[in-house]
């Protein structure tokens, strides 16, 4: 059983490192922009997340990389230089000097870090599906237990900023123990490099390994924009349908908190609850969806949105704290089911020989697309004052899932694995 499992662990392990290191910056901003910049704290704020969002640019990007890396090296010498990247960019962070005359030069490499960061978590996540999708039989159960690890990373970094405010003063975070979380993190990816060297080859891989080997690297990307380009855009439609709910949730706490007056201390309170929630619950998702077909709990979630949107929504409005842990777990239950279901659809559309390179390319433009919704809501919210607008988004997305999955399906004729 170990053995059958070892790749998901060592994948599992990195997804959650990775995860850490990329957002372990963002809880880091409230400390952070006042040390590199100097400019109010405002200024600084923006220009600091302006740093953030750069990762986020770069994450397709990174994808493509590394899925080409992939699909000509092999899956194991992709994760050896994804974690190795990461540890790297996370441990320059760490040693940043923040003298004033070293200012400009820390800025420019943090900016460097960034892109890097940005990089490897952009083939992190899709190439670790790919690993343990070909080392397990497709069993969507892995797929949970990625969905799981990546949360994992997330609930780690708010324990460490947790801890770190709860044993240093502010003044001794921001003259020294800012450095804590990301030597940390640069500690723990390096330690991950070392563990994934005992990643075995899959076996699908290895199976193409000379065939691929007399290609040019490009060969992937050729090949998928070119026979494969519909298949690749519903995908990444249907991703990014599938992602908004992952980016809402992290602009929930600002629309409560407007809109329905709860304390923001409650309203984080009860997010960290529903993250470790989601956490125990991706891996039993993946079990039901390796009994019912990944089409129908993706159809069957969605005509469950449409239905109970407006009622969900309407249990804020009533008020109350059970209501809001009501809330908050009914979100995570319907996210993490999309979430972990569609990533073992993605993992079933591609051939081999181009896997690594297509899921990278879907996954990421969805991810790209998911991550402008909270811009969306809060221009929609801005220009018609309505802040009932939020039902009307997740009831589109609820309608526009099945239409780009049954489009999917057509395109791919059945070619799937769906199970």
């Amino acid at each position: 059983m170990l053995g059958r499992y070892k790749n998901t662990i060592l994948a599992s392990l990195g997804v959650g490192f990775e995860y850490y290191d990329f957002i372990i910056y963002a809880l880091m901003g409230v400390y952070l922009g006042d040390i590199f910049f100097q400019g109010d704290h405002s200024t600084n704020s923006f220009y600091y997340f302006s740093i953030f969002a750069i990762g986020y640019f770069f994450r397709p990007l990174g994808g493509v990389i590394f899925g080409l890396i992939s699909d000509k090296y092999g899956r194991k010498k992709s994760f050896s230089i994804l974690i190795l990247a990461m540890a790297i960019a996370t441990f320059a962070i760490g040693i940043l000097p923040t003298h004033k005359e070293f200012l400009h030069i820390s800025v420019l490499i943090l900016i460097f870090a960034r892109i890097l960061q940005g990089v490897a978590l952009g083939g992190e996540l899709p190439n670790a599906l790919v690993l343990v999708h070909e080392s397990n039989a497709r069993n969507p159960v892995h797929s949970g237990i990625l969905t799981s690890s990546a949360t994992a990373g997330n609930i780690l970094a708010l324990l460490v900023l947790f801890s770190l405010s709860t044993f240093l003063t502010k003044d001794e975070i921001i003259k020294w123990g800012w450095r804590i979380p990301f030597l940390f993190g640069g500690a723990l990816a390096m330690g991950c490099y070392f563990l994934r060297q005992n990643i075995i080859e899959t076996d699908e891989f290895l199976k193409i390994k000379n065939e691929v080997s007399k290609q040019m690297i490009s060969y992937p990307l050729k090949l998928i924009i070119s026979k494969d380009l519909y298949k690749i855009l519903f995908a990444a439609f249907l991703s990014g349908c599938v992602g908004s709910f992952i980016a809402v949730f992290f602009y929930i706490p600002t629309y409560i908190g407007r809109y329905y007056h709860y304390e923001v201390k409650e309203v984080y309170y009860f997010m960290t609850a529903a993250l470790i929630f989601s956490l125990v619950i991706a891996p039993l998702v993946g079990v039901v969806a390796g009994h019912i077909t990944k089409r129908k709990i993706i159809i069957i979630t969605s005509l469950s949105i449409i239905l109970f949107v407006q009622p969900v929504f309407a249990l804020l409005g009533s008020g109350g704290e059970f209501n809001l842990i009501a809330f908050m777990f009914l979100y995570e239950l319907v996210a993490t089911i999309l979430y972990v279901t569609n990533l073992a659809l993605l993992a079933d559309l591609f051939d081999v020989k181009v896997r690594s390179t297509a899921i990278s390319f879907c996954y990421n433009i969805g991810t790209a697309l998911a991550s402008l919704s909270p811009v969306l809501i809060t221009f929609l919210i801005k220009s018609g004052n309505d802040p009932s607008i939020l039902v009307s988004f997740f009831t589109t997305v609820g309608i526009l899932m099945p239409i780009s999955l049954v489009a999917l399906m057509r395109i791919t004729k059945g070619g799937t694995n769906d199970r």
